[in-house]
């Protein structure tokens, strides 16, 4: 969960790209989710759902700075929501993407062009981790191009695991593992 309040935004701002992101990783064409600060009155929440992809995603209208952004990764879905007092939220939009095991969790600001620099304040920043669903020393991931990201949970004494992925063959596995490390014989 990331949150933050965002009071001004200066600059060329019908071309400010000014938000709270998750993304895969620094390189270029990365997959990724951001909610985005109101730019001609509207917040949006937009997605890459794949590596090289394009994005897309849904807009709140009617909302206007200062404004506080709330961004949560939950297994392979990401919500975006707004507050105009951090305590009520409206959700801007939900997406999904493809899961990625690690992430890169910040405050962006960018535009449509190279010709003009954009300014954004974030104040009363918050980046929380979600506590894990499984009990020690239990762990979970997807294992190979998967597809569509799984997910794992323990509750009522019972484990649930969620997964895609064509096989688990030849050379290319790709499936959903919830597994312990060892050492030894087991």
């Amino acid at each position: 969960v990331v949150i933050a309040r965002i009071p001004v935004v200066s600059g060329a701002l019908n071309s400010a790209r000014v938000g709270l992101m998750i993304r895969d990783s620094l390189d270029v064409g990365s997959t990724y989710a951001i909610a985005l600060a109101p730019t001609q009155n509207m917040a949006r929440l937009e997605v890459r759902a794949t590596t090289g992809g394009s994005w897309s995603g849904p807009g709140l209208s009617n909302v206007q700075l200062p404004l506080w952004l709330r961004l949560v990764r939950s297994g392979n879905t990401f919500t975006a929501s707004v507050s105009t007092d951090g305590a009520a939220w409206t959700q801007v939009g939900v997406s999904n993407a493809a899961v990625w095991p690690g992430a890169y969790v910040g405050l962006s600001v960018g535009g449509y062009g190279n010709s003009a620099l954009q300014t954004a304040v974030f104040d009363s920043v918050s980046i929380t981790r979600a506590a894990s669903t499984m009990p020690e020393p239990w762990l979970t991931q997807d294992v190979g191009a998967v597809g569509m990201g799984g997910s794992a949970t323990f509750a009522n004494n019972a484990y649930s695991v969620v997964g895609a992925g064509a096989d688990i063959w030849s050379t290319e596995d790709a499936f959903r593992f919830l597994f312990q490390p060892v050492s030894g014989n087991v």
